[in-house]
């Protein structure tokens, strides 16, 4: 399973965080209206999120989550 590094994390509102992760394979590939499957552990389940913008320069990914379940829960932790 592959890690990703945090940037950067902001509250937008309550429960809804932006998150740009460092991910140069998925910056470099990404197209409009792409997502990502995130799974935060091996036995966790895998739940797809939007691909708000991307930088293929910087290698980062931005996506915003919105705090619902216990997984986007446990993602909006870190």
């Amino acid at each position: 399973m592959r890690e990703f590094e945090i940037l950067q994390k902001e509250v937008l509102a309550p429960g809804i965080k932006r998150f740009i992760l460092s991910a140069p394979l998925i910056a470099e590939k990404a197209k409009v209206g792409q997502f990502i499957i995130v799974r935060m552990d091996e036995r966790g389940e895998r739940f797809p999120l939007t691909l708000v913008d991307w930088n293929p320069v910087e290698g980062s990914i931005t996506i915003v989550v919105q705090e619902v379940g216990v997984s986007t829960k446990k993602l909006g932790r870190l």
